[in-house]
C-alpha cells in the first residue's frame, strides 16, 4: 500500500510525500523481506531522482535495484531496469554506456519476446544512433521498434519511432518521407 501510495503521490507531484511512502515501505521492507517487492520500491525511488534531475543518486537505486531483480532472476524487471540505467547514462551524457545498456535490455526483451519492451529499447537505441548522426542505424532501429510498436499497439512508442524517423529524413534530406513520419506522429 506504501508503495501504491507513493506512485499515486509522484503522479500527483507530491514528490516529498512519495519519497515519505517510499521510505516507510523500506523500513518495513526489513521485516517482511519481499525482495521484489523492496526491487519495485527502489526502483520507483530511483524514477523519483531522475524526475528532479538528481542522476547520481537515480543510477546508484537503479544498479541497486537491478542487483535484487538479479537475484531473484527475474528477467523483465532486469530489462526494466537497464532500460532506464540506459537513459541515465544517455541524459548524463555517457554514450558508450547507454548503448551497452539498451543492447542488454534489447537483449533480455528479445528472449523474453516482448513486443512492447522491443519496442522501448529499438527506439532508445534509435534516438541514440540519431544523436550520434549515425543515421542508418537510427533509422533500422526506428523502424523495428515501429513494427513491435504496432503488434503490441503501444501508441507512446509508436509516436516515438515516427518522431525521430522524420528527423531522420529531414538530416537527410528526404523531405517527401520526413513530413509523412511527421504527419503520422501529428495524428498520434
Amino acid at each position: 500500500i506504501l508503495n501504491r501510495l507513493g506512485r499515486v503521490n509522484a503522479a500527483q507531484g507530491k514528490i516529498e510525500d512519495a519519497f515519505k511512502s517510499y521510505e516507510q515501505a523500506l523500513e518495513l521492507m526489513t521485516d517482511i523481506e519481499n525482495s521484489a517487492l523492496e526491487a519495485e520500491t527502489v526502483f520507483n525511488v530511483a524514477n523519483l531522482y531522475s524526475q528532479q534531475g538528481e542522476f547520481d543518486k537515480a543510477l546508484d537505486r537503479h544498479k541497486r535495484a537491478l542487483a535484487i531483480t538479479r537475484t531473484l532472476r527475474d528477467r523483465a524487471a532486469e530489462a526494466l531496469s537497464l532500460n532506464d540505467i540506459g537513459e541515465l547514462y544517455r541524459l548524463m551524457g555517457n554514450k558508450e554506456r547507454a548503448f551497452a545498456n539498451h543492447e542488454a535490455a534489447l537483449g533480455i526483451r528479445t528472449e523474453l519476446k516482448d513486443p512492447k519492451g522491443i519496442a522501448t529499447s529499438r527506439n532508445n537505441l534509435g534516438v541514440l544512433h540519431f544523436q550520434e548522426k549515425n543515421f542508418s542505424e537510427a533509422m533500422s532501429n526506428l523502424e523495428k521498434a515501429l513494427a513491435a510498436a504496432r503488434e503490441s499497439q503501444d501508441q507512446e512508442q509508436i509516436r516515438k519511432a515516427h518522431e525521430f524517423l522524420s528527423a531522420c529524413y529531414e538530416a537527410q534530406e528526404d523531405f517527401r518521407q520526413a513530413l509523412d513520419h511527421k504527419k503520422h506522429f501529428i495524428d498520434i
